[in-house]
Parts: structure tokens; sequence; C-alpha cells
């Protein structure tokens, strides 16, 4: 796997509350970090049956307590857990995690699951019987495992906002064994290539997008999906296909320009070293594997990867079927200009409302975690932390949806704030970027304002957080606001600028 010199390479500091005796188990996942561009440092507290907040290490940042809960009861159950939601209150560092326990023990289970809301810990790992595998003084190899990979792995994914959402793959060695122009197409796979291909076909069903990038003549690539050669892999399962002797590099640019995927949430997969080289010097901040030995990269994609996966098969035809349109548009645009006209010749309709169902909300919760590229504040609003949030500081939610003639985006924006007599305080707003590159932002963000109901007199205002990720967002801001971090709509230039508005809606 190649390490990313990525610009946000930082360092992580955890302190464990484990036995120092246990800390060659963390190898792993500080090696997995690196892969991410992320220092993993880790220290130990020395003991394990007992949390004691005052000798942290002043560089923590991210603590991990993991309790022998075999001995907890000798603690007390309901002052050790207490101890650490009052932790978590009082701020002792920035997160803490807890290691839950087994379900075999029940008394502990019984009390953290009716206590779970108010005592606001993160856990670690998913409940489950961890019997299997014990190794010592309580603790059990999955579980261990488990640990290691969040803390190696899905921990820094999520902090550097590497969750993948799209494969670039190569076909020819990589998709299956041989060169299909050149070996007879019966002996051209073998079972290892078979398996990924089964695995990328889970996560393709899973809502992760696929897309090939290969040097073959385009009437190969029409052999290869006649011959069924990627079965269970069907040409349906490709959002786009760059085939052709381009290099890989400009495969790729061209990939990452027709979806607006960001590179950080990409990852290319080739068997050809010189390949990953020279893509890896062109976009630094693309993950990159290496598919010469298939077993190795099997367990790789399924063991050290974190995708971003939906359970909704909607959510999922829909984002595909989004991308593929973005695709059609962008061959439109170089014949018509992606202009207003454009959006009114294809029928663009935007529709925004305050927030009311489950999914609504679970909807505009998603987009605040997830976008990037359009994103205000970087805030993360959770459903969690809006449930916290009293009466008279939870902000509303309004949402947006989108469609025209070629996709139905479903709700594609979302905006919370906090509304007063004569001003309207952005707390979020964002915008998915399969919305973004048609010319389309001002018309959601100003239907996002009609909803809020909000006038030339109200006095829009936002805390602009500005990073190397947003910088589409930076661009709308300095458009439409005044100001650098504290900016505010200049509502009479903007409304000018949305003069199609009643025509698309």
């Amino acid at each position: 796997m190649k390490k990313s010199s990525a610009p946000y390479v930082q360092n992580i500091n955890w302190h464990v509350m484990r036995n120092e005796a246990w800390e060659p188990y963390f190898d792993h996942a500080t090696n997995c970090a690196s892969c991410f561009g992320l220092r993993l440092n880790l220290s130990f507290s020395g003991f394990a049956d007992m949390v004691d907040f005052k000798f942290l290490p002043e560089s923590t940042e991210n603590l991990l307590i993991w309790l022998n809960w075999n001995r907890l009861k000798l603690v007390g159950i309901d002052f050790t857990l207490e101890n650490i939601s009052q932790a978590i209150t009082d701020g002792i560092c920035e997160k803490i995690y807890v290691v839950p326990p087994s379900n075999s023990d029940m008394k502990v289970y019984e009390y953290v699951m009716s206590h779970n809301n108010s005592l606001g810990i993160s856990w670690v790992c998913n409940w489950g019987d961890k019997q299997s595998g014990k190794i010592s003084n309580g603790y059990y190899k999955s579980e261990i495992e488990q640990v290691i990979h969040y803390v190696g792995i899905e921990l820094p994914q999520y902090l550097s906002n590497t969750l993948i959402r799209g494969l670039i793959l190569d076909f020819d060695n990589t998709l299956y064994e041989g060169i299909f122009a050149e070996d007879d197409v019966a002996k051209i796979d073998s079972n290892a290539h078979r398996s990924f291909r089964e695995q990328l076909k889970s996560l393709s069903d899973a809502g992760v997008l696929l897309a090939g990038a290969t040097k073959n003549n385009a009437s190969d690539v029409a052999g290869i999906f006649e011959h069924n050669i990627l079965n269970p892999l069907k040409k349906e399962d490709f959002i786009l296909i760059e085939s052709g002797w381009l290099s890989k590099a400009d495969s790729i640019s061209r990939i990452i320009e027709a979806t607006n995927l960001n590179e950080l949430n990409l990852l290319f997969i080739d068997d050809n070293k010189r390949e990953l080289i020279e893509v890896g010097s062109k976009f630094p901040n693309l993950l990159s594997l290496d598919a010469s030995s298939t077993e190795e990269l099997l367990g790789i994609v399924k063991n050290t990867i974190v995708f971003e996966r939906d359970n909704s098969s909607l959510r999922v035809m829909q984002r595909q079927a989004d991308v593929k349109a973005r695709i059609k548009r962008k061959n439109k645009k170089h014949n018509d200009g992606l202009d207003d006209d454009l959006l009114l010749k294809l029928n663009t309709k935007v529709q925004s409302f305050l927030a009311k169902t489950e999914s609504d909300y679970e909807r505009a919760f998603e987009l605040f975690r997830k976008t990037n590229q359009f994103n205000f504040t970087f805030n993360r609003l959770s459903n969690l932390d809006y449930s916290k949030m009293g009466v008279r500081i939870q902000p509303k939610i309004y949402v947006c949806s989108l469609k025209d003639d070629i996709s139905n985006s479903g709700i594609i924006a979302a905006m919370a704030v906090i509304e007063s007599h004569d001003a309207l305080e952005i707390v979020e707003f964002c915008i998915s970027c399969r919305a973004l590159g048609r010319s389309v932002e001002k018309y959601i963000f100003y239907s996002l304002l009609r909803a809020a109901n909000v006038g030339p007199n109200t006095n829009v205002n936002c805390l602009f957080n500005s990073n190397a990720r947003n910088l589409v967002a930076q661009s709308f801001s300095k458009k439409y606001f005044i100001g650098e971090a504290e900016i505010t709509l200049n509502f009479d230039s903007f409304k000018k600028s949305v003069i199609n508005f009643k025509k698309l809606t």
C-alpha cells in the first residue's frame, strides 16, 4: 500500500488505559494509520482496572478506555461508567472511547444499555459475544482485533476523511489473470481473481462506485463483457470505463473530472508498479494498492480499507444513476454550455422544505457528516448532538431536493440554521458533490433561504471554516458573502444572480 503524502498529514495522540504489556498488539494499528498519511502516537496507562484521569499525558487528544470488565464489578459499574461520563462532560480530552463488555456479562450489559443515552459514551466495536478466542485476563482475541482495527484504521480514515467512496480498477492481471488481447480466454481466470470480483460486486451493491482504467481498445473492453470474463460484475456495475492508450494518470484525471469524486475518497488498484508510481506522483492524496498478489489484495480490501457503504438499495441506485447522469451532462456541456439556459433545457427543478420526517433528518445528518467540497462550517452536526441541544438553541434543518430530465438526485443539500426575528445564523450548510459543476448551487442556496422565509432585511451570517477541502464552498462564499471567517450574505447582489429561480421550482 502506498503511504500518502497528503496535506492533511497529522499526528493522532492516543492514551490507552491498558497494561503496557499489550503495546506490541498495537503495532499493526500504527502501521495501518501510516497508510493514510497519519502518525499514530500511543501511550499506555500501565494498569487496566481503574479509571484515573489525573495522570494523562499532556499530548493526549483521544483516550481509549479498555477496562477489565470481569473485574469491573469490584470497582463498581455505576461509579466507573458515571466517572467516565463526567470526564466526557468536563472535556478531559477531545474524545473518549470505551471498549464495551462482552454480552456474556449480562449485568454490565443491561446497565450500559439502560443508561446508554445519558452516559454519552462513544463505544468502540459492536456488542457481541467475545467468548471465542479468549487469551488471558478476561480479554478475547476478537475484541483485540476489533479495537486495533478501529484505532489504527477506522478512526484515522474518519479523521482524515478518507472513507473510500469509489474504486478505479485496472483490468488485465488485476480483475483476471492474464491479458485479454493476448491470452486464451478460457484460461484467463483464477479462483483468487474471482473472489476479488465477488468482493467488488458486494461493494458495488453497497454503494461504492466502480470505474475502470484499462489500456485496452474499446473493442477489447466490449469483448471482455461479451465473454463474461468479469463475472459476477457486469458493465452496468461500472459508472465509467476509460479505455485506450492514455497514461493511467490521464485516465484517472478524466474519471475524477467526470464524476467529481475527490481523490481523497478514491482507491486505485493496479498490478503494474510503474503505473502505481506514476499515478502516485500526480495524485499524492489518492490511496493506491498493488494488485500483483491477488491473495494479499483480498485481505487488504476486506480487513484494512474502510468503505462508505449504504444499507439502502434505493439510495445506492440513486447515487449510481446520478453519477452516470453527471457524465451525460458533462457531454452536453461541451455543446450547450453549462449555464441557466442548459438548466432550463434539462427541466431542472429545486425544492426546499423544513425537515420533518425521520428520513429527512437522516439524510441531512448524512450530508453534514460526509460532504467536504461544499461545506461551510464542518460542524458535523449529528443526530446525537441535535438531540442533546436545548430547545432554545436547537437549529431548524432545511433540505433541498434536485432533479432534471436526466436524473432525480433526491435530497442533495441541507442547511441547519438558528433563526431570530431579523437574523439567520447558518450552523451547517452543505451540498453533495453530485450537484456540483452544474451551476445550480446558487439556486439550491436561494431555495433554502426561501424555505426559511429569508428576505432582504434578514441578516444572514455564518462562521465559515476555510481549509484545503472546501475550495468550492470558499469560491461560492467569496462571490456572494462579505467577510472572511465571519461572513454575511450580500442579499441584494445574490438575488440578482438567481433571475430564473421561479422557472426552476
